[in-house]
């Protein structure tokens, strides 16, 4: 932790770090994030309808196609749907942890790489 607080000039780093599709991109980031911070009040409860609508559209497609294919009734259609979502659900949000401790391993190890290299003589 004491050279992570040494390497408080970690700023520097940075034009090493964007390359140069990392600089094309960067613009675009910075309007997303303006875009959100201006109008999230309004874009974020829009995008949620909008998932939430695509949500519902494959649900009522898979729900229609296990009553078609396995000729259940509606009720235990809508069960074979229900249980698949979730299960589904579960395996995304484990992807995602993973995926998120995964990076968040990569950018601290990269953080103390470089702090390591770039620290103060002591």
């Amino acid at each position: 932790m004491n050279t992570l607080i040494r390497c408080w000039h970690l700023a520097v780093a940075l034009p090493e770090l964007l390359t140069p599709e990392r600089q094309r991109k960067l613009p675009y980031w910075g309007l997303a994030l303006t875009v959100l911070v201006l109008f999230g009040d309004v874009l974020l409860p829009w995008l949620g309808h909008v998932l939430l609508l695509a949500l519902e559209v494959v649900e009522a497609t898979f729900d229609h196609f296990v009553e078609s294919v396995f000729e259940v009734d509606s009720y235990t259609s809508q069960l074979i749907t229900a249980w698949t979502g979730f299960f589904t659900f579960i395996f995304l949000l484990v992807k995602a942890y993973r995926w998120v401790m995964r990076a968040y391993a990569d950018i601290r190890d990269r953080v103390a790489s470089w702090c390591h290299t770039h620290a103060y003589p002591t």
